[in-house]
Parts: C-alpha cells; sequence; structure tokens
C-alpha cells in the first residue's frame, strides 16, 4: 500500500487506497469478515486503486458523534469523531505479519489548527496505527517564492542576503466556509534557539524584516484563502541555509 486517503461527510468515511503493484488479497473491516456488507474488496480483484465507503452506523465503527455508538476514547476539545479499523489482507484466507492494520477517524471541530513547514518531510505509512481526517476536509500548504509574490516562482537553489521573498501559506475547502490566521511562525538552522517571526496573536515580531500579511481569497483552483508576506532573505552566522521555517495556521 503507497497511499491511503479518506473524505469525511456526516454518513460515512470515503476511502481510497493506492497499491505499487495489482493487489490480489481482500480488505474488510475488523471483526466483520463474514459480512458482506463489510468486505470492501473480494479476493484476486487485480486492482491497484480502489475506493469505498465505510458506514458510520454499521461494520464495527465507533464514536462520540450523533448516530453512532458512544466510544469513552473522547477527544479533550470535546470534537465529535468516529473511526472504523480496516484490515488489508494480502492473502484472502490467512493474516500473516506483513498485512495492515489501519485505523481511520473523521474528526469535527469548531476550530482547527495546522502546522505547515516549508522543508517537506516523508510519512511512514507502515508505522502508522491511527489515521485521523478533519471532517471539514481543509488542506493547507506552504511556499517560498523569489520576489515579490504571491505569483513569483517558487524557490530553488541559493538566494542572497537581502534578496526579496514571498512566504505564502494557504488553506483549500470546496464550501469556501473557513478563513485563516497564520500565527507562531519560527525559523532556524538546526544548531540554536530559533527565532519567533509571527507570534500567538498574529503580530510580525521583526517587521523591518517583514511585511504584515495579506489576505486573498478565492485564489483561484489552489486556494480558498491565501495570505502572503514579503520579507528580505536572511542567515544565521556560520549557517548556510536556514533549516527549517514552521507556522501554524488556525481555520
Amino acid at each position: 500500500m503507497t497511499n491511503l486517503d479518506v473524505k469525511c461527510d456526516k454518513n460515512s468515511m470515503k476511502v481510497s487506497i493506492n497499491f505499487d503493484k495489482p493487489f490480489q488479497g481482500i480488505i474488510f473491516s475488523k471483526g466483520h469478515y463474514n459480512y458482506r456488507d463489510c468486505v470492501y474488496l473480494l479476493p484476486n480483484s487485480n486492482i491497484k486503486k480502489l475506493f469505498f465507503d465505510v458506514s458510520i452506523n454499521s461494520c464495527g465503527t465507533t464514536g462520540n458523534a450523533q448516530g453512532t455508538y458512544y466510544n469513552e476514547d473522547v477527544s479533550p476539545d470535546n470534537a465529535q469523531f468516529f473511526e472504523n479499523t480496516i484490515i488489508i489482507q494480502y492473502d484472502p484466507q490467512v493474516q500473516e505479519v506483513w498485512d495492515q492494520v489501519r485505523k481511520i477517524r473523521c474528526t469535527w471541530h469548531d476550530q482547527y489548527e495546522k502546522s505547515v513547514s516549508f522543508r517537506p518531510f516523508p510519512v511512514d505509512m507502515l508505522d502508522v496505527v491511527r489515521a485521523d481526517f478533519a471532517g471539514d476536509n481543509v488542506g493547507c500548504w506552504m511556499q517560498i517564492q523569489v520576489g515579490k509574490g504571491p505569483w513569483a516562482s517558487e524557490v530553488a537553489g541559493i538566494v542572497k542576503i537581502g534578496q526579496t521573498m514571498t512566504m505564502v501559506l494557504a488553506i483549500k475547502d470546496e464550501e469556501n466556509k473557513f478563513d485563516m490566521l497564520v500565527r507562531n511562525c519560527i525559523a532556524h538552522d538546526g544548531k540554536r534557539s530559533p527565532i519567533e517571526l509571527v507570534d500567538s496573536s498574529g503580530c510580525v515580531m521583526r517587521p523591518k524584516l517583514m511585511s504584515k500579511f495579506t489576505k486573498i481569497k478565492n485564489f483561484g483552483s489552489s486556494a480558498s484563502v491565501l495570505s502572503y508576506t514579503h520579507f528580505q532573505a536572511f542567515k544565521f552566522p556560520d549557517s548556510m541555509e536556514n533549516k527549517s521555517n514552521g507556522v501554524k495556521i488556525t481555520i
């Protein structure tokens, strides 16, 4: 399995799974191997991509949201959720050590907070025990551009100190019902204490280095809300690069 994704709605979890080669096994909800409606892929289907729905009212789905079974694992912020455990079994008849178990969870909050980082990092699917998905399916992304954006080119290679750059952050939700606030932005080189660029209230802490954020709504197909700031390229002493820019987005 190379990828697992879930789109959440109020009645089901819409699951998509990708494999790197044709899959011959079986996929079902844990404890419901003998229930046809809870078996999402039959043996020898020979497919590399699969879409299926997991009901919130059957197949072992639990949660604290209305219409689901009660579960004591309630989130600290009292968010509504429901979850189901699915088995990706490579041999249709027996379970083996390399089979995969994924607990998928959908949650709904009054407010979301997401962290984004300029430097991308891989996610090891093999070690995932539970995968959480936001019920409103809000995506977010970040980009550092050379020059005055937010329509400039993404940074590539070494830039000069003092060069004008643009930090672009955005969210995307299909219904255009969310707004965003950029806060807790830091920069560091991995060797010393990070410097604070934006505080927890969204205020720019180094106005000589960075401008106030400008917000654009309905930024084409890539973003429902976009926020950007211009800043001057800088570096840490005896370091060739800023190792990471970490930012939190409150949605």
